[in-house]
């Protein structure tokens, strides 16, 4: 892997915070290979408690996610602090920490929503480099499955 490789794949991880701050659901799914993986587990679970695969549904997931928000609330994506941990010519794995803010009209400062880790494989294609899975370790308990 070249510099460059390690350059464009984290283009993709900054691509990748913009379209989900603007929920422009056809970039948030071309940062994935075409079977692409995302997944959600809670700290200290064994297994995640959502997963979304292949790029249809994650643009459905992402739009579905602009609809939960209120009117007027801003979200920011902040992705830092990526490592490289495996490298190869055609596939790699990175580490990045996660913090999610949003404002609300009103509001003096923005919130933290959610932080977490997100432990990515990625994958060349003719395409460039693109998350083939990506899984959240989110720092907070699972939803309630009765609340949604």
């Amino acid at each position: 892997m070249t510099a460059a490789d390690r350059l464009d794949i984290l283009e993709q991880i900054g691509r990748y915070s913009y379209a989900v701050d603007a929920f422009d659901g056809d970039e948030f799914a071309a940062r994935f290979t075409e079977d692409g993986v995302f997944e959600r587990r809670a700290i200290g679970s064994d297994g995640p408690y959502e997963v979304i695969e292949g790029r249809a549904a994650l643009r459905r997931w992402i739009l579905g996610l602009l609809e939960t928000l209120p009117e007027g609330v801003m979200t920011r994506h902040h992705q830092r602090a990526t490592v490289f941990e495996e490298l190869s010519a055609d596939a790699a794995s990175t580490r990045t920490m996660l913090l999610l803010t949003s404002i609300a009209p009103g509001d003096r400062h923005p919130r933290t929503v959610s932080s977490g880790v997100y432990r990515d494989e990625w994958r060349r294609t003719d395409e460039g480099w693109r998350i083939a899975r990506r899984v959240a370790d989110m720092d907070r308990p699972a939803p309630d499955a009765a609340r949604g």
